[in-house]
This record gives C-alpha cells, structure tokens and sequence, in this order.
C-alpha cells in the first residue's frame, strides 16, 4: 500500500476512482499549513495504466488557492480527470507539485487471503 510521500515541500497523496466508465477520476491531498498555501497551478497529476500514460481531461484551473478542509490539519484539494477507453487499471500516479514529482505504484494486490 502506497503511502504518502514528500514533494515541493510538502506531504502529498493521490486517490484514484471511478475506473469503470472510460474515465479515471483521482484527486491528490496535499498537507498544508494554511488554507491557500499552494495554488491550483502549482499541481498536477500524471496516470499510467496498460503500459501509457492516460489523457488528462480535466484538472483545477491555474491561479486561485486549491479548495481545502480543515479538521485538526489542513489538507488541499486537487481534482482530476483521465480518458481511459480501455478500462485498464492504473498502475502508477506521479504527482507533481511546486516542480518536484513523486510516484506512486499501484500493483496488483494479488489474491485475498480465506479463512
């Protein structure tokens, strides 16, 4: 299981969904220390999955503050869309943010264990 891991600065995670109607949706978390600490254009997000690189369709805009919650921590936001005619399952998400990637792997999980 990935974990998360540094970049620009700060720590961040992506999340993939929705992988079942020719679309791969993901979000990346990015721990922040205040709400608009990191704009929408200092983020992105790349998925691999059937040996390419997917198309990215949508993603946040460029110049205001990525949207946040706050609970004890802060966390922003950022949302984004890939083409995937195919349906293959993503095998890696590199995030990009404030010019510093990182990449995650996403590998078959391999058989559930039986009781």
């Amino acid at each position: 299981m990935a974990e998360f891991a540094a970049a620009g600065g700060h720590w961040v995670y992506p999340t993939l969904h929705g992988l079942d109607d020719g679309q791969v949706r993901a979000h990346v978390s990015i721990t922040v220390g205040a709400a608009g600490e990191v704009q929408e254009g200092n983020v992105d997000l790349a998925v691999e999955a059937g040996g390419e690189s997917l198309a990215q369709i949508a993603r946040p805009g460029s110049d205001s503050p990525l949207m946040h919650i706050s609970t004890r921590a802060t966390t922003a936001i950022g949302f984004f869309t890939f083409s995937n005619p195919s349906n293959a399952s993503p095998t890696r998400a590199i995030v990009t943010l404030n010019g510093e990637s990182v990449a995650f792997d996403f590998g078959d999980p391999g058989p559930l264990p039986v009781a």
